[in-house]
C-alpha cells in the first residue's frame, strides 16, 4: 500500500483543475444526443468545441492538434486519431464485404430457415437468438463495433420476421456488444490497462500488475448490463412491434 504522505505528494504534483474546461465538449455531446439529434451530429459538435475550447484555453493548443514536421509529415492529434483509427477501419471495410458475399451466396436465407425451424419461434427466442449470435460472434471478434457489424445484417432480418421494434433490436446488439466482450481476459480494454500498469511499475512503486482474475470482479458495466438484458428478454420488459 501507498503511503498517505507519500500519496498527498503525488497528487498535489500531477492533479490540476486547468483541464476541466474540456469537459464542455462531452457535456455538449451528451445534451444533443439526449434531444434526439443523430449521433454524429453530437459527436462531430463535441469535437467542433473541442476544437475551439482547447486552443482558447491553452489546455490544448494548436500545434498539438495538427503541425507538419520538419521533413514535410503531418503530426498531431489528429494525425494520431486517424492512424489509431485506421486498422478497425479496414476491419470493418473487410467484415462488410464479407457480410454482402456471405448474403449474396444465401448463407443468411439458410441460417434463418434453419432458426425459424430449431430455434426462433416466438419474439422471445427471436431476442435470444439475437443475444447468442452477438455473445458468439463477441466470442472472436472482443470489440463492439466489429461484433454489432457482423451480426447487424442478420439481426436485422431476425426483428422484420418477428415484428420487434428497431429500436429494441438495436438495443439487444449495442447493450450486449458493449458489455460480454469487456468480461473476457482477452478484451481490447483488459489487456491495455495491463500495458499501462507495466509500464507504471517502473516509475511507481506502489502499483501492481493484476491479473484478469483480481479485475473481472470489477467490471460491473458487464456484470450488471449482460444479465439485465437476458432478463429483458425472458421477461418481455420493453418490449414493442416495431
Amino acid at each position: 500500500m501507498i503511503d498517505p504522505a507519500e500519496a498527498d505528494k503525488l497528487l498535489i504534483e500531477t492533479a490540476s483543475p486547468e483541464a476541466l474546461p474540456m469537459l464542455i465538449p462531452a457535456l455538449i455531446v451528451i445534451g444533443v444526443a439526449l434531444r434526439g439529434y443523430h449521433f454524429f451530429a453530437a459527436l462531430n459538435l463535441g469535437i467542433v468545441s473541442a476544437l475551439i475550447i482547447g486552443p482558447l484555453t491553452g489546455i490544448l493548443p494548436l500545434e498539438r492538434i495538427f503541425y507538419v514536421t520538419s521533413d514535410g509529415s503531418l503530426a498531431g492529434s489528429v494525425m494520431s486519431g486517424i492512424m489509431a483509427m485506421l486498422p478497425i477501419s479496414i476491419l470493418i471495410l473487410l467484415i462488410i464485404t464479407a457480410n454482402e458475399v456471405t448474403e449474396a451466396g444465401g448463407f443468411y436465407e439458410r441460417l434463418l430457415a434453419w432458426l425459424d425451424r430449431v430455434v426462433v419461434g416466438s419474439v422471445r427466442r427471436a431476442e435470444s437468438a439475437t443475444i447468442i449470435l452477438i455473445s458468439l460472434v463477441c466470442l472472436c471478434l472482443p470489440g463492439n463495433t466489429s461484433a454489432m457489424v457482423t451480426v447487424g445484417p442478420l439481426a436485422n432480418k431476425i426483428r422484420k420476421r418477428h415484428e420487434i421494434h428497431p429500436y429494441r433490436s438495436a438495443n439487444l446488439l449495442d447493450t450486449i456488444a458493449c458489455s460480454f466482450p469487456y468480461m473476457l481476459p482477452y478484451a481490447a480494454v483488459i489487456i491495455a490497462a495491463k500495458a499501462i500498469q507495466s509500464e507504471l511499475v517502473a516509475k511507481y512503486d506502489f502499483v501492481v500488475v493484476t491479473s484478469w482474475w483480481e479485475t473481472a470482479p470489477f467490471v460491473f458495466y458487464g456484470i450488471v448490463l449482460f444479465p439485465l438484458m437476458i432478463i429483458s428478454v425472458i421477461t418481455g420488459f420493453g418490449r414493442k412491434k416495431g
